[in-house]
């Protein structure tokens, strides 16, 4: 009997708004778990143009299959957030434009549609290059 109560008292908590209605061991079903971190960041990184947009592309997935939308940080101060996508898809089409020759740190992490998050995924560097692919030089970081 003391068991029944407590599934149903972990129950009112979780339909009045808590988080923590973990009572006697028992978590309610709905509990949100975040996504995994990002484990698929990709797109061009060497000789950029600077101005030119390029297109880059996230992946990961969400323990409970929620559906997912990506940050991209794209290391110039400038970041943007796509749609919320199925678990597990790609995330493709996502442009950016870098205005000045310098290295940059692209990083990407996901959130969920209940507002778990991921850590951010490990930096993809990218260069861009005064003069694109005809640039050999060494250019330091903006």
């Amino acid at each position: 009997m003391r068991m029944k109560n407590l599934r149903i008292l972990a129950a009112l908590l979780c339909v009045m708004g808590s988080s923590s209605a973990n009572i006697g061991g028992i978590t309610p079903l709905d509990q949100n778990h975040p996504p995994l971190p990002v484990i698929t960041l990709t797109g061009t990184t060497m000789s950029l143009y600077p101005g030119a947009s390029y297109h880059y592309e996230a992946s990961t997935t969400d323990p409970d299959g929620d559906r997912i939308q990506y940050t991209f940080d794209w290391g110039d101060g400038c970041s943007s957030t796509t749609y919320f996508i199925p678990s597990g898809a790609i995330s493709k089409f996502n442009p950016h434009a870098w205005k000045s020759p310098g290295i940059y740190a692209v990083r990407v992490r996901a959130t969920d549609s209940h507002d778990g998050q991921s850590a951010w995924s490990a930096p993809l560097m990218v260069r861009v290059s005064q003069f694109g692919p005809w640039d050999h030089g060494i250019i330091e970081p903006a």
